[in-house]
């Protein structure tokens, strides 16, 4: 027999099993869903929306919990991180990201600190994502230490003689990008020449994937270096003795080709060269080794005459003697006829020597 079950009962009933219904359907407002990749940011603090998509929830619930913060997590467990490997022929340099682990478990924790009810949320993907914090500044830090080194081993230099700045930050932006990992080596690609100055230097990215990106990056470079500067005024023709120069040691901005301190006594001038002057090789050149006479008796040549900051030259002067540069020579004015005594310059050139030495 069947029997009729009262309104009021079934009503009851309907509504608990439709309760029961609703609350298995909706139990889960939100599905988190971890990254299944490794994932860069470039501020603080790390996110929820960093590591993870959500799902569920309305728009406003969903960015409340895109914009939860996971720095109270403990995201670095020391198996776990990697670390940047320094390149071949490379001292240690400082790591370009801190690469840390955020697990399933972890965020779970951090949702129910935060108020959430376990019901409230599931957490799929992956047991753990990685998390590399990085910038274009930590990489341009690195960069910068690396081309230090490397142009200080190249070139034979003491690591703190050399300086080395990156002048264009987008340059190093754009690398960042284009690394996917920090765990990296480089070789830095440099000119035969020392690089001094504005140069760009060029680094080849070789990452554990096979990977490999090639950048260009311009830089100012800065070499302390011995440097040998006039004590005293030295004309044109001069040998170059050790009391005409002082060797200092001095940042260099500016690429030239400066004289070998080693090398410049018994050396001659190929111009006039004032007081306080670096000695570039431009300036100077090698005396004459052979017997041969710079000037030959009986040559016509000019003669400079110094009156006091000024000069004169004297034309059409003839050689009674002849000597090589540096040499102390006769010469005869044409127009006066009077003899005198001058330095050899080069050919057909001599200097005035002071006035005492004039012949008559």
């Amino acid at each position: 027999m069947i029997r009729t079950v009262p309104q009021p009962i079934l009503r009851f009933l309907i509504g608990v099993a439709v309760t029961f219904a609703c609350s298995q359907a909706f139990a889960i407002d939100f599905r988190i869903s971890l990254k299944t990749f490794p994932v860069s940011v470039t501020r603080q603090p790390i996110t929820l929306g960093d590591v993870a998509d959500i799902t569920g929830g309305t728009a406003v619930e969903r960015q409340q919990l895109l914009a939860l913060d996971l720095d109270t997590l403990d995201l670095d467990p020391p198996d776990l991180e990697n670390r940047h490997q320094k390149s071949a022929h490379h001292d240690a340099v400082p790591k370009v990201s801190a690469e840390r682990w955020i697990t399933r478990r972890q965020i779970e924790m951090r949702l129910l600190v935060d108020g959430y009810q376990r019901g409230d949320f599931v957490v799929a993907g992956p047991s753990a994502v990685m998390v590399r914090s990085t910038s274009s500044k930590q990489l341009r830090v690195v960069l910068e230490a690396l081309f230090t080194q490397e142009i200080a081993r190249q070139f034979g230099l003491d690591r703190d003689a050399v300086s080395v700045r990156i002048t264009n930050d987008q340059q190093t932006k754009s690398a960042e990008a284009n690394l996917v990992s920090s765990d990296f080596t480089t070789t830095v690609l440099l000119q035969p020449q020392l690089p001094i100055g504005k140069t760009q230097i060029q680094v080849d990215f070789s990452q554990p994937n096979g990977n490999r990106y090639l950048a260009a990056f311009d830089t100012q470079v800065i070499v302390t270096m011995e440097v040998a500067l006039s004590t005293t005024r030295i004309p044109r023709g001069t040998l170059i003795d050790a009391g005409m120069f002082r060797v200092i040691k001095r940042p260099i901005l500016v690429k030239a080709d400066f004289a070998d301190p080693q090398q410049l006594i018994g050396q001659v001038a190929k111009r006039d060269i004032v007081s306080n002057e670096a000695l570039l090789n431009t300036s100077i050149a090698t005396a004459p080794t052979d017997n041969k006479p710079t000037i030959q008796r009986n040559d016509m040549l000019d003669v400079i005459v110094s009156l006091g900051r000024n000069e004169v030259r004297l034309k059409n002067a003839k050689a009674m003697s002849a000597g090589k540069v540096g040499d102390r020579i006769t010469i005869l004015n044409t127009r006066s006829n009077k003899q005198f005594t001058a330095t050899v310059v080069d050919h057909n050139l001599a200097r005035l020597t002071p006035l005492s030495g004039v012949l008559r």
